[in-house]
């Protein structure tokens, strides 16, 4: 479904050009759920855009359904794939209700029986038709988010980029989201493209993943290679063990050894 070959993204000209995606390959099987994973900077976001038409400014080779790609897009691009954004605060529009954001693309396309669209659409993301005319101050968060994937799924697309859709919510509905995102991917047979700096996220969406540092991608290994922790590069064991998360009894070490020490 993806195939990107010596991809490269420079922001800025001359001396002052920096290089944000360094040659980047990889591909993507039709059905599958990949993961780009790595810190805050390292290009994972750029990628994302780049495949999804906002970026133009690229050299490389893109192809999506076998069809190789050009930075401009054709309308139609968009029925084949679909972004869901990082904030769900931020990317709807506050003065469209969600009829307004889900009529949007249907009248763009020049799509028919709109009401069956709708009406299906938000009960795939769980949201019933008592939410249609409401207005994003409105809605929580977790609904937001739903509402934003509605609306990349409305066109029925074969290809969804997500760039860490859950990061922007609360714990107790970042679950909620991707168990929600795992169901739709079951149902429809689509094809995921996730962009995460969590790797418990990525554990529990993707069937592969690369790992990127600094524009490059330093290795590509399976979910079940991540969680067996059979990586080869260092940076792959630095970021794993980071996103274990806080250890109590390991804080508290480190602060009585602090103390004595001052002491």
């Amino acid at each position: 479904m993806i195939e990107v070959e010596n991809l490269v993204v420079r922001f800025g000209k001359g001396k002052a050009a920096i290089t944000a995606v360094d040659s980047v390959s990889f591909q993507v099987k039709g059905g599958e759920a990949f993961g780009l994973v790595g810190e805050s900077g390292c290009g994972k976001t750029t990628i994302l855009r780049c495949l999804a038409g906002l970026n133009q400014e690229w050299e490389g080779v893109i192809r999506i359904d076998g069809k190789q790609l050009s930075p401009k897009r054709e309308r139609a691009f968009y029925k084949l794939a679909q972004i869901v954004f990082q904030d769900p605060y931020g990317s709807l529009h506050p003065r469209f209700t969600v009829n307004g954001t889900l009529m949007e693309p249907i009248k763009i396309h020049g799509l028919d029986r709109a009401d069956e669209r709708i009406d299906r659409v938000l009960k795939q993301v769980g949201l019933g038709p008592a939410f249609r005319f409401r207005y994003p101050h409105q809605l929580s968060g977790g609904q937001r988010q739903r509402v934003a994937i509605a609306r990349a799924l409305i066109l029925e697309p074969k290809l969804l980029l997500l760039d860490e859709p859950t990061s922007a919510l609360d714990v107790s509905v970042q679950a909620e989201i991707l168990n929600l995102l795992t169901d739709i991917r079951d149902s429809t047979g689509l094809t995921f493209l996730l962009v995460s700096h969590d790797l418990s996220v990525v554990s529990h969406m993707c069937d592969r993943l690369a790992v990127m540092n600094h524009g490059q991608i330093y290795e590509e290994l399976t979910v079940d290679d991540l969680v067996a922790r059979r990586y080869r590069e260092a940076y792959t064991r630095q970021l794993f063990e980071a996103s274990l998360g806080y250890d109590k009894r390991l804080t508290t070490a480190q602060v009585k050894a602090l103390d004595e020490a001052g002491a």
